[in-house]
């Protein structure tokens, strides 16, 4: 396991990503992100959490994930051990400056996280017509 102890540690010490595992524990969520032809998907696993606890700001090119999610618990409950516990993180992604920035649209569908970010227009593929000059066209 990795920890502030292991001889790794110095290597490592002023790395955010090595940080975020120290203790055992990821604090940042698992994201994939796709290409195809009509833009980019950025896919971030957040179990538990709802669109309130979330933030996503855009500026320059670099968009920015923030969330606080606290575990939830009825009140007519009495937690006899609570192991969940509150997790807040941040995460920016760099963005190609070909994303059409007034499309990009995000959803939550249990507790998958979608952003989707559209290619231009000038940026997605298209057939180019050939004129014939010889029949005037």
């Amino acid at each position: 396991m990795l920890t502030k102890n292991s001889r790794l540690a110095p290597f490592f010490a002023n790395d955010p990503f090595f940080n975020q595992f120290v203790g055992g524990a990821c604090r940042v969520p698992a994201a994939n992100i796709v290409e195809n032809e009509d833009g980019y998907l950025i896919r971030v696993q957040l179990p538990g959490a709802s669109p309130d606890d979330l933030e996503l700001d855009l500026e320059n090119n670099t968009l920015t994930l923030r969330a606080r999610v606290s575990p939830q618990s009825e009140e007519s409950e009495t937690v006899l051990r609570r192991e969940f516990e509150a997790v807040s993180f941040e995460r920016s992604f760099r963005l190609p400056s070909i994303v059409d920035r007034d499309s990009i649209d995000a959803s939550l569908n249990s507790g998958l996280l979608t952003v989707t970010l559209p290619k231009s227009d000038s940026a997605k593929p298209k057939t180019i017509r050939i004129r014939n000059e010889d029949q005037g066209e």
